[in-house]
């Protein structure tokens, strides 16, 4: 996202909306993500969203948080 987006709340709209599709449309029963260990903005999106912090995880580009979400209404049988 381009600086000039910052502090607006757009991720976190943005973020909201991919967990509706992946609760509703894709029916999945949880969702990680992962952002730098140093990225605050990115960190503080996943913990708005109801994301908990699982693990530290090493990527290419240094430390990362990895955070899970169990969605309420899971999985569902076709």
């Amino acid at each position: 996202m381009c600086a000039g987006a910052w502090s607006h709340g757009y991720a976190t709209e943005a973020g909201g909306g991919a967990l509706s599709f992946a609760q509703n449309v894709a029916a999945l029963s949880e969702v990680v993500a992962f952002a730098l260990k140093f990225n605050a903005a990115s960190l503080a999106v996943m913990e708005r969203l109801g994301f908990i912090r699982q693990a530290q995880i090493d990527r290419p580009r240094g430390p990362h948080w990895l955070y899970r979400k169990i969605l309420a209404d899971g999985f569902r049988e076709a």
